[in-house]
């Protein structure tokens, strides 16, 4: 939504013109002498003036890029109405003074900059009308949720003051001349005034209709920002393979970081889910998105940081069934090398065909089984002995059971 910028248009706003009797358009009839209705300046800048509060009251920016601005802050206001009946109560202090407090409650729902949870607040001290009566109004603002008293004017039969732009009204406050505490009796709950049961759409309430939605085909989920719930359609771009037709979950309490979940839509025991996070220009952070990683479960071989148990589960990988170590060995000249490993620190040279394995990192029990396997020349046997938590020994035998050099030797813990 943008204020019109044509290359006639002016930088700011007109003054009204004289006009005439406020009525209705007209095409008017050339045979009868009546004109066609001509809008007029002042009209076109009445409307455009008044799209555009819904928007800046808001505290929202226009944008030429985007079309929907008018539904999702008309849309922001229904929803932070509902809310009010379900929170930022307006009540008196545990002792009662000059002050009032509001409850904990939620605002800026829908305006781009998240969900901001205010925690209850209390006014500062408000001073009592010296001739006549006063109506206080409580307001919340609408992006901040910042508790704010606007104060009335004295009267014999007082009002409540406007309604500051941008603002949720929860409630008044009646104040008497010479007061010294504010009950809840002087306080009058508007929330309910400006809750609506009805506002649902097809029997869902606005609040989750907001919150639902289904992008089109070939959507790129880079773009798909605000927090909700989504059904995709197929082809999306920067997606997970096969999870056309799946649910997307986004997670965007405003800031610069976002979480996105995704499921596909296979069901059963072959659903898989997926996730990324980060903080990408996408939500105005200075990183990219993280890669998709796949949630593991009970049926995708999920790794388990148990023991397994006397029946273990089928797929699954426990914390005592994974391997502990490897290493890949090399003895051109009766020295052993490290060509490759895991959880190796370094080997030591016992003699002819002896070799010890050190472990970078202790072995959480000596119970554990090794294999491997040597390359000579000859044919030859592997075994392993003094297996410790720190270490392990391989020796290498020929056929005569004479301990020999391999050229490659092999091992798994």
């Amino acid at each position: 939504m943008q204020r019109v910028d044509t290359t006639t248009a002016i930088g700011a706003l007109p003054s009204d013109e004289p006009g005439g009797t406020p009525g209705f358009f007209t095409k008017g009839d050339p045979g009868q002498g009546v004109n066609a209705t001509i809008p007029g300046q002042d009209w076109y800048n009445s409307i455009q003036e008044e799209l555009a509060y819904i928007v800046e009251s808001q505290g929202g920016v226009l944008d030429k890029a985007k079309k929907t601005q008018l539904y999702t802050y008309i849309l922001n206001l229904i929803v932070n109405s509902t809310h009010m009946a379900q929170q930022f109560l307006a009540h008196e202090a545990v002792v009662p003074d000059m002050t009032v407090v509001v409850d904990a409650g939620v605002v800026g729902i829908n305006t781009g900059s998240g969900r901001v949870y205010k925690s209850q607040q209390a006014s500062g001290t408000i001073t009592a009308p010296t001739t006549n009566p006063r109506r206080d109004l409580i307001e919340i603002n609408g992006i901040t949720g910042t508790l704010n008293i606007v104060t009335g004017t004295e009267a014999g039969s007082p009002s409540a003051p406007n309604v500051t732009p941008g603002s949720i009204v929860v409630g008044y406050i009646t104040l008497t001349v010479g007061m010294t505490e504010i009950s809840n009796q002087n306080i009058t709950d508007l929330r309910a005034a400006i809750n609506n049961d009805a506002h649902t759409v097809r029997g869902m309430p606005i609040e989750e209709i907001q919150n639902n939605f289904s992008p089109p085909a070939a959507t790129d989920l880079n773009t798909l920002k605000q927090s909700g719930f989504y059904r995709l359609e197929s082809g999306n771009t920067n997606a997970p393979s096969a999870t056309d037709y799946g649910q997307l979950i986004v997670c965007h309490g405003g800031g610069d970081t976002i979480l996105q979940i995704v499921t596909d839509f296979g069901g059963g025991d072959s659903s898989e889910i997926y996730f990324r996070n980060g903080n990408p220009s996408d939500v105005g952070g200075s990183g990219d998105w993280s890669p998709w990683h796949k949630i593991h479960h009970n049926d995708n071989a999920m790794v388990c940081n148990v023991a397994a148990p006397a029946t273990p589960l089928a797929n699954t990988i426990y914390k005592d069934n994974i391997v502990k170590s490897k290493c890949s060995i090399y003895t051109p000249s009766g020295t052993p090398t490290i060509v490759e490993d895991f959880n190796v620190s370094s080997l030591t040279d016992i003699g002819v065909g002896q070799i010890q394995i050190n472990f970078a990192t202790l072995l959480p029990s000596a119970n554990y089984s090794v294999s491997g396997i040597g390359n000579t020349t000859a044919p030859y046997r592997t075994a392993f002995n003094n297996e410790t938590l720190a270490y392990v020994r391989v020796y290498l035998y020929n056929d005569s059971d004479a301990l020999v050099d391999a050229a490659s030797t092999w091992t798994i813990v």
